[in-house]
């Protein structure tokens, strides 16, 4: 079994990337799903309600509070934890 460093690094970015661009686009569906966890209807009457709210008193910006502090959570551990899936995948398939 011979494992290629370029096979892992392609891995860890691959990994990374696809998580950056999963994390900002659903991020402003968790800051809204977060605030009406916490806040709840008493706050907001719907959905449509606490987006609109949202927009008015924060802007577009404020569907992305958090962004970075989850990119910083959420890419690296995608980045480290894919390679290793990947090479214990292999390992596995060729130990039985």
């Amino acid at each position: 079994m011979t494992t290629n460093i370029n096979e892992h690094a392609v891995n860890f970015w691959a990994s990374a990337f696809a998580r950056t661009i999963q994390t900002t686009l659903c991020n402003p569906l968790i800051v809204i799903k977060t605030r009406l966890e916490v806040l709840g209807f008493s706050e907001y009457n719907s959905l449509f309600d606490a987006i609109k709210k949202v927009y008015i008193k924060e802007g577009p910006s404020g569907f992305f509070t958090g962004l970075k502090i989850s990119l910083i959570r959420d890419v690296p551990f995608s980045g480290i934890f894919f390679p290793i899936y990947e090479y214990c995948k292999k390992f596995y398939s060729y130990a039985f």
